[in-house]
């Protein structure tokens, strides 16, 4: 292919518009999130990485070939025999990789970004825990956009750090990179990240691609060794039945929480991109919608319950109308029968608005 929009993302889509739409959508998104104490500028500028990033790997003629015959099965039959050919000369690949595959190498391609993204415009923090870990987030992030993630051990280290995968893995990604043509690619990458310099390290990402594998897996140890050495516990051993002491709790919920805001951002995006959908823009909630509800529905009751319902609903109801937006969780806690359905979503609401009008 001789244009960069020759490359398909699906089936007559060119792939930079669809790059380049996906990074649009995901402004939109992120700038509906609301995110107190943290680097909101920073966090977008990973949003945009991770679209922008997200299916790198789609240049490679492997799935250029594929996407194009995807109503042909025999043309993709043959296609799938030749790939199976290339990699029966290396007896070191994992068995369960194929070259028409996009998500590994673009999560690679994304982690490669992010890290010069927080060495060329954040190099004051890069080491803050809070933040030296982003690229690692980055990567899983991009690497299951197509599935669900699972954990770091499972979704990392087992699938590419066991002992003896390292070669399989060089072999298999420099296959790959040689059906990218990086020479081509550089200058798109080079306008729409804004990030200085970076499209001769795109030139150079086949020759430096070990280089880039090894710091992964340094990061992974990084974390797993802090975790360990700071709360004698491993990644492998977290699950959802661990009981996490109040500072782990708190350093692991911080980086959970952006992997699902990054992570359910880029699958927005992307599905709402290759479907064609429209982004709606979400709108206020009618701030009085609940009181009104219940003016109207239960004005007539008197007496007995409906008496303690009535006090239930207006304490929530004046803590609604001026809460402590410094708090992240509010709970509520009555027995049942007391109506937290209604008081919950009322207040639900108007923290809603409240937050929308204090962000505008």
């Amino acid at each position: 292919m001789n244009k960069l929009s020759e490359f398909w993302s699906h089936p007559g889509i060119p792939l930079i518009t669809h790059l380049k739409y996906v990074a649009n959508i995901s402004k939109e998104i992120y700038n509906e999130t609301f995110i107190r104490n943290a680097n909101r500028q920073l966090f977008f500028d990973i949003s945009q990485l991770l679209a922008l990033g997200h299916d790198f790997g789609k240049f490679s003629t492997f799935f250029q070939d594929y996407i194009r015959n995807v109503n042909d099965q025999l043309a993709l039959e043959k296609l799938r025999r030749e790939r199976n050919k290339i990699l029966k000369n290396y007896n070191n690949i994992p068995l369960y990789n194929n070259l028409k595959d996009h998500s590994k190498i673009s999560a690679f391609f994304t982690y490669f970004l992010v890290k010069e993204l927080l060495l060329l415009k954040y190099p004051q923090i890069k080491e803050n825990f809070e933040i030296k870990y982003l690229p690692l987030i980055s990567f899983l992030v991009v690497k299951k956009h197509h599935g669900n993630i699972q954990n770091f051990d499972s979704d990392l280290r087992k699938d590419l750090f066991l002992e003896g995968r390292k070669r399989g893995y060089e072999q298999y990604f420099n296959i790959l990179l040689e059906h990218i043509d990086l020479k081509m690619i550089a200058p798109f990458y080079e306008e729409h990240t804004k990030l200085k310099g970076i499209g001769s390290q795109i030139i150079n990402f086949k020759k430096n691609f070990m280089d880039y594998y090894n710091s992964l897996q340094s990061d992974y140890e990084s974390f797993d060794s802090y975790l360990s050495k700071n709360f004698d516990i491993e990644l492998e051993d977290i699950s959802e039945n661990y009981q996490l002491s109040k500072e782990l709790y708190v350093k692991e919920l911080y980086y959970f929480l952006f992997l699902e805001l990054l992570y359910s951002i880029l699958l927005d995006s992307d599905k709402k991109e290759a479907s064609k959908t429209s982004y709606i823009k979400p709108t206020l909630i009618y701030n009085n919608i609940v009181n009104d509800y219940v003016k109207n529905k239960f004005s007539k009751t008197n007496g007995g319950m409906n008496i303690l319902r009535d006090k239930f609903y207006s304490a929530i109801n004046t803590i609604a109308e001026a809460p402590n937006l410094n708090k992240n969780i509010f709970s509520i806690t009555v027995p049942t029968g007391l109506g937290k359905t209604l008081a919950s979503f009322n207040f639900a609401v108007q923290i809603m608005n409240k937050i929308k009008l204090e962000n505008n």
